[in-house]
């Protein structure tokens, strides 16, 4: 939403209140403090709209930004990890072929379980 067609139709409510409530203190001077309740009431919750639609429209531009984002890395990489997967096969194979002893060495490790140290006691509950 746009700032300032917000700020000119909060004035412009304000501007019909306050000529509306000097209309009604020359008219009926009993009546002025319910329709200035009135429209305090009703500028407080234009206020609060205002500031929920803005907002809102604010998350909406950051997700939208993001999702930009996203999409631009998934086309930065696109294809770039079965290009690592072939020159690794290649290189790999290199290697078969250079030394099949060691080759058969390297690929037959696996890491196997990874110590952890857990510095927190666990509670049981």
């Amino acid at each position: 939403m746009n700032k300032t067609i917000l700020f000119v139709g909060l004035v412009a409510f304000l501007l019909v209140g306050m000529i509306g409530v000097t209309v009604l203190l020359i008219v009926r001077p009993e009546n002025v403090g319910q329709l200035t309740g009135l429209i305090t009431q009703l500028g407080g919750t234009i206020v609060a709209a205002a500031v929920t639609f803005y907002g809102l429209g604010k998350v909406t531009d950051q997700q939208a930004a993001l999702r930009s984002e996203v999409a631009q890395v998934k086309t930065q990489t696109n294809g770039t990890l079965s290009k690592l997967i072939s020159e690794r096969d290649a290189a790999t194979a290199a290697l078969a072929r250079h030394d099949p002893q060691l080759a058969a060495q390297l690929l037959g490790q696996s890491t196997g379980p990874i110590p952890v140290q857990d510095d927190k006691p666990r509670h049981a509950m």
